[in-house]
């Protein structure tokens, strides 16, 4: 699951740019992870102030090797 520390957030919305899945958002000036997050990673890559982080990825996910990105797509989606 993605992580977003509210404190370091800045509300750049370069996260919210870069999302393949539209599962972040910036609201009121921080980013907000939505259920259709697939665990790209890509937001990590693209956060300058270090705001967002990933934590384990649950056993239930396949990965996706169409391209890439490599998402990690939760059972059931």
């Amino acid at each position: 699951m993605i992580r977003v520390e509210i404190s370091k957030c800045v509300g750049c919305k370069a996260c919210e740019q870069v999302c393949p899945s539209g599962a972040i958002r910036v609201v009121d000036r921080k980013a907000v992870v939505n259920d259709n997050c697939v665990h790209c990673v890509t937001c990590i890559k693209y956060c300058k102030p270090g705001a967002i982080s990933e934590d384990a990825v649950a056993e239930n996910t396949l990965l996706c090797r169409n391209c890439g990105v490599k998402c990690r797509i939760p059972e059931g989606k």
